[in-house]
């Protein structure tokens, strides 16, 4: 589904409205009517009749008094609050609060805190999108009022308080379990912290036409969403083999870092992929076939006293890749400079796709200067896909973590255009786009994933992809979401605190069946 900035949301409107002819109280009517519509659900779900609508003096105020209109020809009980007067309220918004006075709902005008006690539910029709600053006065009094009610509260739009484009909170802001939003997901409704205001998001059908949105220029934001991607689930005959299935090689691993390798190894086939070669450090041979069962051990030439790969291992691992499907590289490498070299050397040679993670982007980080013409990046000639997080980030682009937060949604397909692949940037939401793709923004997964190894598992699973014939971008955007989901699912088994990446890959084949239901 497509996302979308405040400044385009606005272009749609005025094109719906001066382009197309369809009446912005047109586009009002049927914005309150899905508000209402989702209030009555909730409210039947506990038997509640009392409602409360927050309004303000603009047009998001004026999808409240639609809402409460039908509501009350459902024959619950509306109350209106108005943040103001009702001689400040003009255009559309008037209308509807005069509809709405012809029969005979309460509204009462604001001037100190109101008892919201008695509803069963409230409606924060305060803001909407266009709010960017700190509430402040009776406004912020009053948000902190119906967050302090412990009631249902339905956000129309934006919860008041959030910056619609940032997701920053600068004061009081509420926090909704549902919101409701119109015809598409705004940008800060996707971002942290007002994501975790936004409670559940509800995308409403108001009318403006979908074609609209691409004759705006600007980028291409859109959510990696489950039903596109049960679509792109690698076909499985039933007569198929391990080789039916793709076969990696994964180069990964040095001293005291076994365990990235491992579980690289072990989520590159639960991704779905048929046979996994890990080559490692041939001292950490042993200990490798004690800790894994299912992936095949390969001992590579080592820099003794480092314990790590060696620039000798480079013709043994271009051998190994002769029969492969797709290439891991990075998860616990190192960052010894045999090893740096060996991966520098390594990535212009691959003749398949491959994943670069970790030491991997590490030992590219210092190649050449980021602005240079002859870099590493343009002797690459197999597709790839580069998994940074923020801090990798700023080691590659020569750029501190602040610079790229600051520019992150705004720069992010320059940067692809630099690398030349996919390019995958952890977070949350996690990024994911390619030079010349859309920016698809990943809401999968949460904070209990922030812990060790957890990369690492990401980079097996967009290998599997890769053995098993996806694109780099569909592969990116698969391993992503599983592995999102996959964490999701776990957390709520096991906690977010008590998380560990090794539970990521064990509840992957809970997160498949329901990719399949």
């Amino acid at each position: 589904m497509r996302a979308v900035t405040i400044e385009l949301m606005k272009k749609l409107d005025s094109l719906t409205i001066e382009g197309l002819g369809i009446p912005g109280i047109e586009l009002m009517e049927k914005a309150g009517e899905n508000v209402a519509a989702i209030a009555e659900d909730l409210l039947r779900q506990i038997k509640g009749k009392k409602v409360a609508i927050i309004c303000g003096k603009g047009n998001n105020g004026g999808d409240g008094w639609v809402a409460g209109r039908f509501l009350h020809q459902k024959q619950f009980t509306v109350h209106f609050k108005l943040l103001g007067t009702k001689s400040e309220i003009q255009g559309d918004a008037l209308t509807n609060l005069e509809r709405a006075i012809r029969l005979n709902i309460p509204i009462e005008e604001l001037d100190s805190l109101p008892d919201l006690q008695q509803y069963d539910l409230i409606i924060d029709a305060l803001l909407g999108t266009g709010f960017t600053g700190k509430p402040d006065g009776l406004l912020a009094e009053l948000i902190a009022t119906i967050n302090q009610t412990g009631k249902l509260v339905v956000a129309v739009d934006m919860p008041s308080g959030v910056d619609g484009d940032t997701g920053e909170i600068r004061g009081e802001a509420i926090r909704a379990d549902t919101t409701v939003t119109f015809a598409y997901p705004k940008m800060g409704q996707l971002m942290w912290p007002g994501r975790r205001n936004v409670g559940r998001l509800v995308v409403a059908d108001i009318g403006i036409p979908p074609e609209l949105i691409g004759k705006e220029p600007g980028p291409d934001y859109r959510t990696n969403d489950l039903d596109e991607l049960k679509a792109l689930l690698p076909y499985r005959p039933e007569d198929g083999h391990k080789g039916t299935f793709g076969k990696g090689i994964i180069i990964a691993g040095s001293v005291g870092y076994t365990g990235a390798a491992a579980m690289a190894g072990e989520s590159f086939l639960r991704s779905g992929a048929g046979y996994a070669v890990l080559g490692i450090p041939q001292s950490l041979n042993e200990v490798m076939e004690t800790k894994l069962t299912e992936v095949i051990t390969y001992p590579l030439p080592e820099a003794r006293k480092k314990r790590a790969l060696s620039l000798r291992s480079l013709g043994e691992i271009l051998k190994l890749l002769d029969d492969a499907n797709s290439l891991i590289l990075g998860p616990g490498l190192s960052t010894f400079h045999e090893t740096r070299d060996l991966v520098r050397r390594l990535v212009t040679r691959v003749e398949v796709p491959f994943t670069l993670d970790a030491d991997a982007l590490n030992a590219l980080a210092s190649t050449a200067e980021p602005d240079a013409e002859d870099t590493v990046w343009s002797h690459i000639t197999s597709a790839f896909v580069m998994t940074p997080h923020l801090g990798e980030l700023s080691r590659l682009l020569n750029l501190t973590v602040s610079q790229i937060k600051e520019s992150l949604y705004k720069d992010c397909q320059k940067w692809a255009q630099k690398f030349g692949g996919v390019l995958v940037i952890k977070g949350s939401p996690t990024i994911i786009l390619s030079p010349d793709s859309p920016i698809y923004l990943n809401l999968t997964g949460n904070d209990g994933m922030a812990t060790a190894g957890s990369g690492d598992v990401l980079s097996g699973l967009i290998g599997g992809f890769l053995a098993q014939g996806l694109g780099t971008l569909e592969a990116a955007r698969m391993g992503v979401y599983i592995h999102g989901l996959a964490g999701d699912i776990a957390a709520r088994d096991l906690s977010k605190q008590a998380l560990i990446a090794s539970d990521i890959i064990n509840y992957i084949p809970k997160a498949f069946l329901l990719l399949n239901d």
